[in-house]
């Protein structure tokens, strides 16, 4: 009798629960779930993605960067997490991350040991080492250095790529295009020549070139470097020299004395701007301006 006393009531209960309105049915379950699903094959097609001929089939954790202007990008772009190995000549930004060789001679042992996703280089590498990397199944991307501002974008958008997908880097190179355009309007160099730390004159198909002729027109037509001899009658506005280079060397050169006794005013600037294509470049654009100034002695 004490157990159809205490199931009873059980009874009811469960009675009054089935007919109660299914008001969780009007929840979109359904709607969420397919939501969820939609966001995850979003961003699951975002990769692969080519990267200079080679494919990145997903999303880089881990990284490896022998060279430090790639180094100085990705920094920028805010992946320094995503390092895991630096060259041994990356000193910009100061970053406490396991050194491993250069590009010329890197260390395969402990970067194959890291089992990075991707390696990024300037310079191309050995053909042993190559392959000992493939093999270790690490993507190995050698980017191409810039010579124009969209190149420099592009490097840019390059390496974002492995991290972010094709589209969203896509606009950060962009971005960076037009920063450096920007940067660029503040200096006005009508004709000029770059000088570098060797007495050559750069051309077309250099960074030097792409940096310095958003502001005016460089005299050297070449293709490359040309030595100065080869400049022929031009003579340009301003020498725009490498700051390892003085006036004496200026004066005692019988082409650029020419040129500066013929009213070009001499600007010094950063080789490393050149050298190391990221933001820290548009530092040339601030050393011309202040030795441009009224006051600038």
């Amino acid at each position: 009798m004490k157990r159809l006393l205490i199931l009873f009531p059980m009874l009811i209960l469960l009675s009054a629960c089935d007919t109660q309105p299914q008001e969780s049915s009007s929840v979109p379950t359904e709607i969420i779930i397919s939501g969820t699903e939609s966001t995850d094959t979003a961003e699951a097609s975002v990769f692969p993605v080519e990267i200079q001929g080679v494919q990145i089939h997903e999303e880089a954790d881990r990284v490896v960067s022998l060279s430090p202007a790639i180094t100085e990008i990705i920094a920028e772009m805010g992946y320094t997490d995503r390092l895991c190995g630096i060259s041994s000549y990356c000193d910009y930004p100061e970053l406490s991350l396991q050194r491993v060789g250069s590009a010329e001679n890197p260390e395969l042992e402990i970067i194959t040991g890291m089992s990075p996703d991707v390696l990024f280089t300037l310079t191309e590498l050995s053909e042993r080492d190559m392959y000992t990397l493939q093999d270790a199944d690490i993507a190995v991307v050698r980017l191409a250095p810039p010579v124009s501002a969209e190149d420099y974008g592009r490097l840019y958008s390059d390496i974002a790529s492995a991290f972010v997908g094709t589209q969203a880097a896509a606009a950060k190179g962009e971005k960076y295009t037009a920063e450096m355009r920007a940067a660029a309007e503040s200096v006005k160099l009508d004709s000029f020549v770059y000088v570098t730390g060797k007495l050559t004159a750069a051309g077309g198909s250099t960074f030097e070139n792409g940096v310095l002729s958003l502001c005016g027109t460089n005299i050297c037509t070449s293709e490359g470097y040309c030595e100065l001899s080869e400049l022929g009658d031009a003579s340009p506005s301003f020498i725009v020299a490498c700051d390892s280079l003085s006036m004496s060397d200026i004066n005692n050169n019988a082409v650029l004395s020419a040129f500066a006794d013929n009213g070009a005013k001499v600007v010094f600037v950063s080789a490393a701007g050149f050298e190391r294509p990221s933001t820290r470049t548009f530092d040339i654009y601030d050393q011309i301006s202040e030795q441009l100034a009224p006051d600038a002695e």
